[in-house]
């Protein structure tokens, strides 16, 4: 595609948003046959009066891999999951639609920065998010009906959901792993799970999935053995909190999500913003201007004007300082090997104790204290246990 041609398609599909009214835009389907391309229409409209609308919640998958979309008679490429994503919920009749890769523009960095937080209530705010899995279950029918029928049977102590073939196969989609699939499904109101051509009510795996918090499948720290299942309780216990007004911080958000995975580095960060209480405190305003480093070094200079000066420590074991990052800023990206999970298991209960000044307050106050609190010592003594 030439130079020229993007910037038709550009102006053409992406007329400007008013963010003093709070417009976001949604993609309206038009009605199409089983095999023909998909068909849409762009319309910026405010969040507080959008129609009913659809937020998807998917896995991006191969970006080398596209198939072509119309927008406003504007040929689009967006990847195949994406395609067989919107294509499932037009068979549905579903009339609004909102995808990130197709409603933010993605090639404008200020428009992405300026979406970041409002990504909590663009989720919050749609009557249905629709997760979408991609390919069906290689299950049978009775399985895939007691899953669209939320008939699965009920489980005992004695199983676990990650022995269970089909459940098994649900939580083992990469669509989990991703650091925005946190957000999303904590601020919506209603979850849709799809999987081809089955709808799964969310309650169906949520529900199902409480077997897991079993004793006979948690390790000696308190989590699930399965690395899927812990994937999964950590989503469902954010969820609890958001639903229940229980507040979070930045770091403990950043805490449950270390083994998430993020395309860009920055979104390690940006993809929690939303879930966080104290999150402006740190990251005032989120921007993709910046380099990963930029973002990383300033997050860590926050947290140093705030007195948390522990968090200097968190490193993998494999941490190798290049010139991107400095050697005293964590890398949010590499914090899920077995010191880096001890490490930010300590400084976590410890900082629990610490009570981080409100920001009128905090002006009053001078800056950050020349100590380190009373952790540096348990974090000497991990580090030199795991150097033997």
């Amino acid at each position: 595609m030439t130079e020229k041609k993007e910037q038709e398609e550009e102006k053409t599909v992406y007329r400007p948003l008013s963010y003093v009214d709070g417009e976001i835009r949604l993609l309206k389907s038009t009605p199409m046959q089983p095999n023909e391309p998909l068909k849409f229409t762009m319309m910026n409209v405010a969040l507080a009066e959008a129609p009913l609308y659809v937020a998807l919640s998917y896995y991006w998958g191969d970006p080398h891999r596209t198939a072509s979309v119309e927008v406003d008679d504007v040929d689009m490429q967006i990847t195949i999951n994406l395609e067989a994503a919107l294509r499932r919920l037009v068979a549905e009749d579903v009339e609004f639609v909102w995808a990130d890769a197709l409603c933010i523009n993605q090639k404008d960095i200020f428009e992405k920065s300026l979406q970041i937080p409002r990504m909590a209530a663009i989720f919050n705010k749609a009557s249905v998010v629709a997760v979408w899995l991609g390919d069906e279950l290689d299950i049978d029918e009775s399985a895939r009906a007691e899953l669209r029928n939320g008939t699965s049977p009920s489980l005992g102590e004695d199983f676990c959901l990650s022995s269970q073939p089909t459940f098994k196969q649900i939580l083992r989609r990469p669509y989990w792993r991703r650091v925005w699939v946190v957000q999303e499904l904590a601020m919506a109101s209603h979850i849709d799970v799809y999987c081809g051509s089955d709808r799964i009510p969310w309650d169906s795996i949520d529900t199902t999935c409480k077997c897991c918090q079993s004793r006979s499948f948690i390790n000696t720290r308190g989590l699930p053995v399965d690395e899927h299942v812990f994937q999964f309780t950590m989503l469902r216990e954010v969820r609890k909190n958001i639903s229940r007004g229980k507040a979070m911080s930045l770091l403990d958000v950043l805490h449950r999500t270390r083994h998430c995975l993020a395309t860009n580095p920055r979104d390690k960060i940006f993809g929690v913003l939303g879930l966080a209480s104290d999150a402006r405190r740190f990251i005032a305003e989120p921007s993709y201007k910046g380099s990963f480093s930029d973002i990383f070094t300033a997050f860590a200079t926050q947290l140093l004007s705030h007195n948390i000066l522990d968090f200097i420590y968190l490193r993998s074991a494999n941490r190798r300082v290049d010139k991107a990052l400095p050697s005293w800023v964590p890398d949010w990206t590499d914090l899920d090997d077995h010191v880096a999970r001890r490490q930010f298991d300590y400084l976590i209960i410890h900082s629990k104790s610490i009570q981080i000044p409100e920001t009128e307050t905090l002006r009053r106050e001078p800056k950050a204290i020349g100590f380190l609190s009373s952790a540096t010592n348990g974090l000497e003594n991990i580090l030199a246990t795991e150097s033997m």
